[in-house]
């Protein structure tokens, strides 16, 4: 379990949220009244897409790409 504090300058607590550990490259927030996991990150951009009221722990499709290196051979 994972805990989020917000406070003000003076260390009043102002919100305290507790989250579960979700897949890599998605996000929890808001969404209509409750806090929810969403299957894509929107960083600098409001949250949307498809949601879930479960820490997701499957990807969403069978395909996942991930480069790490990008070698360019000289011919």
């Amino acid at each position: 379990m994972n805990c989020l504090i917000l406070s003000d300058n003076n260390l009043n607590v102002l919100s305290k949220i507790t989250y579960e550990e979700t897949l890599y490259d998605t996000s929890y927030g808001y969404n209509n009244n409750q806090y929810v996991y969403f299957y894509e990150s929107s960083p600098n951009s409001e949250n949307n897409g498809e949601i879930s009221i479960t820490p997701i722990k499957k990807e969403k499709g069978n395909i996942r790409i991930k480069i790490n290196n990008y070698y360019d051979k000289k011919v």
